[in-house]
């Protein structure tokens, strides 16, 4: 059961950082031609000409994500590794998009906001990460997405059968009677006597 919670989870934080993919392109073309912040020139690209490469760059993000372990258990990894996975993530996908838009002869597309869709999804992911991580810190302090119990349980009943398997041992060698226990086997009783 907790595979599959870990399985739906996975999947839903692919689909989640398809979206803020998707959101940090859309952002970085208002702030590089709406926003007033850089200087415009007389032409450029409308927004639906821009979203057009989208169908090869979320891909190519996902699969770069993947590629730096962003999609393990947050257990196992601590907030700055995970942000220099993202940065690293997106310095490759960044370049893997220029190489792209080079080799294609597609001039038209501004390196700034390329670069602001850079900034903006790094800032992104790495807040949502975070906030994500909260969110599991904090339910996981109410009791809920907790491993633990389960591996005290299987701990527990590895100590009982030690015990059982000790147990047995030192009857054969005492050659006292065995006592009756649900846990040592049954065929014990034909070995002492």
């Amino acid at each position: 059961m907790i595979k599959d919670n870990q399985k739906l989870f996975n999947r839903l934080h692919v689909l989640i950082d398809a979206l803020i993919i998707i959101f940090s392109y859309g952002a970085a073309w208002f702030i590089r031609f709406k926003s007033g912040l850089f200087a415009l020139s007389s032409w450029y690209l409308s927004l639906n000409q821009y979203m057009k490469v989208l169908v090869f760059v979320v891909p190519i993000y996902l699969i770069l994500y993947y590629a730096f372990q962003l999609y393990t258990p947050k257990r196992g990894q601590g907030r700055r590794i995970e942000a220099w996975h993202i940065v690293q993530a997106n310095i490759i996908g960044l370049l893997v998009f220029i190489l792209i838009l080079y080799l294609a002869k597609m001039t038209d597309y501004s390196r700034k906001m390329l670069f602001v869709f850079f900034c903006v999804n790094v800032v992104a992911e790495i807040g949502f990460r975070n906030v994500l991580r909260w969110i599991l810190r904090k339910y996981r302090k109410q009791g809920y997405n907790q491993k633990q119990p389960f591996a005290c349980l299987a701990a527990f009943d590895c100590l009982l059968r030690i015990k059982s398997v000790l147990l047995f041992v030192v009857c054969l060698e005492i050659r006292l009677p065995q006592p009756q226990s649900p846990l040592i086997p049954i065929y014990s009783k034909r070995l002492l006597y």
